[in-house]
């Protein structure tokens, strides 16, 4: 409480939130955004303006006047969800793990781990509502906390969206007209495919109201000159941001430039505006931008935005989108009522949502593109060479189940951490460790954790079925740190005693999320080494997450790149300042992915060092385009093959005469020239992405590649 105190009189003092930001006890530095962005909106702050500056609120000021903690419990529960909800579960003495239960059981908050729940106890027991008794590890409410419990106001679970099927919008769905009618019906296999991946920058926000604004202020036609004004006058936007919601909108199909400085909407966007329903804007959308319809598909198997961007990147490889869409998307869908929202960041779909998406075409699934062998669990190699990320994934998981053949769970788990970049040394056996992982972190450091594999038919491995003696044994046996447990869930008396002993226990779940992250992002050893040991699934954690920081590395990369690119290529910003960005030119216009300008700086650095030669810096701290982003790529796909193999010269092609067989002009003979062009890309490209060769995501493949491909499979 002391440490939020501080932020708040710090904020009073200076509103500035890129400025540095020190925690009082732990001496870390940060930001004062990244102080905020992991507060949340609980009502002491106001959300920072344009020119990056907040303020405390009324609530904000009277805590720091009366330093209340009460008086703050009962603001985050006016702001924040499962706050008095949660103390009111207290009142029967619960542990964390069941609160966390309740939490989802009741209230829809389908938390992984239990740092939410940890964090809530946490301002509970430092205002001095709650008291956690070690004996049997349950909060339990003190006289005070009875006394604020009944002042509280709670919802009552049955009342939350998303228990009951939504009716609101009804299932039925009205027609298209005849122009939106054949835009949707020419959707085949090539047009889905090459949509745009981002729905790109609009003022106001990328919301059917925002649009719907934009588009009613240019009919029936307006000039350039008047749009401005009128955007300056009612959206309070600049100059370049109205030039950019113009490109958006011409990109998405909406407007339509009809003179040398005059604008009006579509054929089509009029016809959606004479009807006035969103869906109608959502299928334009749909035919213009990937994974719009395709979110809707996403949402049965698993509502957070999180699960959705993973499942989205899993069956749609080749059109993979960031975060940042996702979100946008799934507002857009909310908006429309296809979709409706269960928390802050969770989703379901609606009843018209699933009457909408068997009315679209959409991306076909892509099918696993390798074959599990028929022959049973036991014959999964080691190092399982040609299984995807995703076939590893399912197989761990449903291993863990199989408490009949231990040895697959234990096969799985090396098949596992082998993929991930990890050495692993497997043992096996009665009275002996299952495997032990080592972590080369630098020539002079090599850290050793030995894995206790269990399996349960029910999913619940308990204190019975664990031997902590035997586990600190084996640790001293094979000169290990660190004892972890992996199995299919943990309950009774285990996740207790396990805590108490420091040991970590971590879920075939957890595991498979990290094999399908993994698929996208690769992690090093050190981070994996503290994502194990940390156990985050169970503990509460401090700190960015590894899988978090190194997506918005490359989420950053990704947006200066484009970013560069687009202002290289506009009239506008040509005219204007010669295409030249600099870093927060790039993190305003890239704000709504919530990336720090130190990140886009980093990326920046990357793009402009001159291996890569993305980029030209100037003296003047300004950044121009040097080459586009798909020209980048393939220079760091040949950089990573160089890393791996070396520089491979290219050799002069053999003689043809009648003692050689007859080869075409790529030194290969018939039979070969056929086999290759046999091979699937999907096959390729499976097997080098599981054996961490770099390969496009589309394109004509190596034929080197295809080779060692060809060569692996003889």
């Amino acid at each position: 409480m002391d440490g939020l105190l501080h932020l708040l009189e710090s904020i009073r003092g200076d509103g500035a939130v890129d400025r540095p930001f020190v925690w009082e006890h732990t001496r870390t530095e940060t930001t004062v955004r990244s102080a905020l962005h992991s507060l949340g909106s609980c009502g002491l702050v106001r959300r920072p303006d344009r020119k990056g500056y907040t303020s405390v609120t009324p609530e904000g000021a009277h805590a720091l006047e009366t330093r209340d903690f009460v008086y703050l419990i009962k603001v985050f529960h006016a702001n924040v969800r499962f706050i008095g909800e949660a103390l009111h579960l207290l009142r029967e003495g619960l542990t964390h793990g069941e609160l966390n239960e309740a939490a989802r059981d009741l209230y829809q908050l389908q938390w992984t781990t239990l740092d939410q729940v940890r964090r809530r106890t946490s301002w509970f027991r430092a205002a001095g509502l709650v008291d956690l008794w070690k004996g049997s590890n349950r909060l339990i409410l003190t006289d005070l906390g009875i006394h604020v419990c009944q002042e509280l106001t709670i919802v009552n679970p049955a009342d939350l969206p998303g228990l009951r099927r939504d009716t609101t919008y009804g299932t039925s769905l009205g027609d298209p007209g005849p122009l939106l009618t054949g835009e949707i019906q020419r959707l085949d296999r090539e047009r889905l495919a090459a949509r745009k991946p981002q729905i790109g920058y609009i003022a106001g926000g990328s919301s059917v109201a925002a649009i719907r604004t934009i588009v009613n202020m240019m009919s029936p036609e307006v000039d350039r000159t008047a749009f401005l004004a009128l955007c300056a006058e009612q959206l309070d936007v600049k100059k370049s941001s109205v030039d950019q919601s113009l490109h958006t909108l011409r990109l998405l199909g909406l407007i339509e430039q009809t003179g040398p400085r005059t604008y009006a909407p579509t054929e089509i966007c009029r016809e959606w505006l004479s009807t006035d329903q969103a869906v109608d804007l959502v299928r334009i959308l749909h035919s213009k931008v990937s994974m719009v319809g395709e979110v809707l598909h996403a949402l049965p198997h698993g509502g957070e935005t999180s699960a959705v961007f993973q499942w989205l990147r899993n069956n749609f490889p080749e059109n993979p989108i960031g975060r940042a869409e996702v979100s946008k998307r799934l507002l857009l869908l909310q908006e429309a009522g296809l979709a409706e929202r269960i928390t802050h960041t969770a989703y379901s779909i609606t009843a018209l949502g699933e009457a909408f998406a068997a009315s679209l075409p959409t991306m076909e699934i892509a099918p696993l593109e390798v074959q599990v062998d028929e022959s049973g669990p036991d014959t999964l190699p080691s190092t399982h060479p040609s299984a995807s990320f995703t076939v590893l994934a399912r197989e761990v998981v449903e291993a863990a189940a199989d408490s009949t053949n231990p040895a697959r769970f234990e096969k799985a788990l090396v098949a596992c951490f082998g993929s991930l970049g990890l050495e692993v040394e497997p043992y096996g056996g009665p009275k002996k460790t299952d495997l032990c992982l080592v972590f080369w972190n630098s020539p002079t450091e090599r850290r050793r954790v030995i894995v206790e594999a269990k399996t349960d038919g029910a999913g619940i491995v308990d204190e019975d079925d664990v031997k902590f003696d035997a586990l600190e044994e084996h640790r001293k046996h094979h000169q290990a740190e660190q004892v972890v447990i992996i199995g299919p869930g943990f309950g009774g008396r285990l996740p207790g005693w396990a805590k108490d002993r420091g040991i970590p226990l971590i879920t075939a779940e957890e595991v498979s999320r990290w094999l399908l992250r993994a698929a996208h992002v690769r992690l090093l050893p050190r981070d994996f080494f503290h994502i194990i040991t940390a156990a985050r699934m169970i503990d509460t954690s401090t700190g960015p997450d590894e899988w978090d920081a190194a997506e918005r590395g490359l989420e950053s990369v990704h947006r200066a790149a484009h970013a560069l690119w687009e202002s290289g290529n506009d009239e506008k910003d040509i005219e204007y300042s010669g295409g030249a960005l600099t870093v927060r030119d790039i993190w305003r216009t890239k704000k709504e992915s919530e990336l720090e300008p130190s990140e886009i700086q980093t990326a920046l650095d990357f793009l402009s060092s001159p291996l890569v030669r993305g980029a030209v810096v100037s003296k003047s701290g300004e950044y121009v385009a040097a080459s586009a982003p798909s020209l980048v790529a393939a220079r760091l796909r040949c950089l990573a093959d160089v890393i791996e193999r070396g520089i491979s010269k290219p050799s002069a092609p053999a003689p043809r005469t009648n003692d050689f067989p007859v080869r075409g002009r790529t030194g290969r003979t018939e039979g070969e020239r056929s086999a290759i062009a046999a091979v699937l890309p999907a096959q390729v490209r499976a097997w080098a992405r599981s054996n961490g060769r770099p390969v496009s995501v589309a394109g004509r493949l190596p034929h080197s590649l295809v080779a060692e491909y060809l060569a692996a499979q003889r």
